[in-house]
């Protein structure tokens, strides 16, 4: 048929198009969970109960009640928060060092903004705040330069002159204008007068790798740890002996007591946590109920106004409180901190389905509903870092974790774990695929550093075969396996992407392997067009995606508007619609609608983290899970794709699509609505997957691709 549109219907839909993009505002991800992780940093703010801050990886975050609950407070910060400090003089004041600079918020963590506007953003990171005086900092660049500021972080001038690379800053909280410094050199330096003047007081080349520490309640007691030895100094730095004589001296990490220069409390490069009441001559452990499942210490901070109360930031198992002096711990509520590593996810498509999130710390946690609740389900799990989670597709409480200790299988839907490694090596696996035809068929990439890449079970993990005939670089086993992809169409042909080594084929079910290009790049994801089985995607680790529609043959880039240097760690295609695909990156979410062709990031509500993980909910297909690296799982549900074009174009454009509230209809190829006062139809056809306009003289305008116009309508 041929089309004539009058030219106030070409006028309006050009309007249409021009002016999408700006009233476009698509959802945004949500935190779900799970509780608890990796927490980095913890900073207390004298009051009470106490004030905490915690830093994690996914961001800030701040509790009023003592640990037992909290939310996030980086509203502004730019960046993952490396530290956070707190100004004794004014509680309300805090700096933040990030990697893109230092930050300040004057009102508790409720909003930040950039400190700095003398010395370059990211060259100081602030150590020390005055305690008298909020906005007098001390702080250190890249070069190991002292740098003073006294107009909070705003301008900066230079201490120290030509001294060496300094380490280490420590002040007296007594004593406002006595500052200590040590040098890689092994020098301890003194001012006096608050950085104006410098003399050096000690010099042992033992202290070259040395972090300095003044006790709250002595200014006169130091004590320096170089990660092997301890020292410790009652004359303010004139004069050093070593304290620790009973094999604790691998400390990580020390806080001393603010009533009492001789309780000492340290972790060790394990993250296993001591305490001493001698100065440092004798330690004892003091982790009684630090769990294993906590993951041990990585920060430490003790209440001023209540010395018995300690709190512990864990490696995966948030805060822990001890209110009698270290004596005895238990496990905050962790309520709203989420920090958790997570490096994997799969769901169950059982009813309703339930989501898997393995974590880096070797765990697996189960929801139920969407990410509402969630519970530990690894009893029987010994294992680290669980890499890969993959579900039976045929039986949905059967599951393998892939990790740094084998693989494991669970039959009840992760209650109990059992070790399937009958016929595999001692190595970690970091990829397992499971054959769609034939669920018992499955396949274990293994990060070997020599030996078999790849190991086929035909019996449900009972029993493993080597499968790498070819898998092989000039000579060499290919055997570093970071992903394994099954074409969706043909079970038998199945791609490997290598550390290192690119992308191999099979096409015999792992009889034998052929390269299949991209060497010399480590592929951490693959993905196959499930309308296409010849187009093939594939991530780079430091390389953005690339694209064959040869079955591997050839390759190009498939970068543009995606950083062409982001790693990307998982690609998947929206199960809705098959042009579509989004890449999980360490740069966040992207998708695109056009064959890779141009990218679009979705990271609205999403940190500053890397995207290790994506899964979309079989059941409703419109919903996205993102596992993240220290900021836990995200969830992004868009509107259903036609549903929510239908209902932006009624809204938007009312002298088109009048009276709203339409219903919505489907006939043939086509689901459509029809407006009665404007006598005009729009929809979408599932033959081509276009939007059509049939206006009221009955003649019909294809505006498009429907992907195309999904980003403008908010319904990515």
């Amino acid at each position: 048929m041929k089309n004539h549109f009058p030219s106030w219907l070409l006028v309006s839909l050009f309007t249409l198009l021009q002016f999408a993009a700006p009233l476009a505002g698509a959802s945004p991800w949500t935190g779900i969970g799970p509780e608890g992780g990796q927490v980095n940093h913890l900073t207390i703010a004298p009051s009470n109960p106490p004030t905490l801050y915690a830093t994690t990886s996914g961001g800030v975050y701040k509790s009023t009640n003592g640990g037992e609950g909290w939310r996030r407070a980086d509203n502004g910060l730019a960046g993952q928060s490396f530290i956070v400090l707190v100004a004794a003089s004014n509680p309300a004041r805090l700096y933040a060092n990030t990697g893109q600079g230092l930050f300040k918020s004057t009102d508790g963590g409720e909003s930040w903004r950039p400190a700095s506007n003398g010395q370059a953003a990211t060259d100081v990171q602030v150590s020390i705040i005055d305690p008298s005086d909020p906005d007098t900092l001390f702080g250190m660049n890249n070069k190991g330069e002292v740098y003073k500021s006294v107009d909070g972080g705003g301008s900066w001038n230079r201490l120290m002159g030509a001294v060496g690379y300094v380490l280490s800053l420590a002040v007296a909280p007594t004593r406002l204008s006595t500052l200590y410094a040590v040098t890689i050199a092994g020098q301890v330096y003194k001012t006096s007068n608050g950085g104006g003047d410098w003399i050096l007081v000690y010099t042992d080349i033992r202290f070259s790798l040395a972090r300095l520490f003044v006790a709250p309640s002595n200014p006169a007691t130091l004590y320096a740890n170089n990660g092997s030895s301890f020292y410790k100094s009652t004359d303010g730095g004139l004069s050093w002996n070593q304290v620790n004589h009973d094999g604790y001296s691998d400390l990580s990490l020390l806080a001393i007591a603010p009533s009492n220069p001789a309780m000492l409390f340290g972790a060790n490069t394990d993250h296993k946590l001591y305490k001493s009441i001698d100065s440092g001559a004798t330690w004892s452990p003091a982790g009684n109920g630090l769990d294993a499942a906590s993951g041990g210490v990585l920060a430490l901070a003790i209440d001023p106004s209540n010395p018995a109360a300690v709190y512990a930031g864990t490696v995966d198992g948030g805060v822990y409180k001890s209110t009698d002096g270290g004596g005895s711990w238990h496990q905050g509520s962790n309520a709203g901190l989420v920090a958790t590593f997570v490096s994997t996810l799969a769901m169950a498509p059982s009813n309703p389905p339930t989501l898997y999130a393995g974590s880096h710390r070797g765990r697996v946690y189960r929801s139920a509903d969407g990410g509402g609740h969630w519970m530990l389900a690894n009893q029987g799990l010994s294992a680290l870092d669980i890499s890969v989670l993959a579900v039976d597709p045929s039986n949905p409480a059967t599951l393998y974790a892939g990790s740094l200790d084998g693989v494991y299988k669970s039959v009840d839907g992760g209650e109990i774990w059992n070790p399937v490694k009958n016929g595999l090596p001692n190595y970690g696996f970091k990829a397992l695929a499971i054959d769609p035809a034939h669920p018992s068929t499955l396949y274990a990439g293994c990060f070997c550093h020599s030996g078999v890449g790849v190991y086929k079970s035909v019996n449900g993990g009972a029993s493993w075969s080597p499968a790498s005939n070819g898998l092989s670089y000039f000579g060499s086993p290919a055997s570093l396996i970071i992903t394994l992809t099954i074409d969706p169409s043909n079970p038998s042909a199945l791609y490997a992407g290598t550390y290192g080594l690119g992308v191999y084929k099979t096409s015999d079910g792992g009889g034998s392997w052929k390269p299949a290009g991209l060497s010399n790049n480590g592929v951490s994801a693959l993905a196959v067009d499930p309308a296409n089985p010849a187009t093939l995607y594939a991530g780079i680790t430091y390389g953005g995606v690339h694209k064959s529609t040869d079955g591997g043959k050839s390759w190009s880039p498939a970068n543009n508007s995606l950083t062409a240097a982001a790693s990307v760690n998982d690609l998947v295609f929206d199960p809705s619609d098959r042009s579509t695909l989004y890449a999980g990156t360490d740069r966040g979410v992207f998708q695109s609608a056009d064959g890779g062709q141009s990218w679009s990031p979705i990271n609205d509500g999403l940190p500053t983290v890397g995207v290790s993980a994506l899964a979309f909910d079989p059941a409703n297909p419109a919903t996205l899970y993102a596992g993240t690296d220290g900021g836990g799982v995200f969830k992004h549900t868009r509107a259903e794709p036609v549903k929510c074009l239908l209902d932006w174009a009624e809204k938007n454009y009312p002298s088109l699509f009048a009276p709203p509230g339409a219903a919505t209809a489907v006939w043939t190829v086509y689901t459509y609505r029809h407006y009665l006062a404007t006598n005009a139809y729009v929809g979408v056809s599932s033959a081509d997957n276009h939007v059509y306009y049939l206006g009221p003289d009955g003649n019909m305008l294809d505006v498009g691709p429907l992907p195309n116009w999904l980003p403008a309508a908010g319904c990515q």
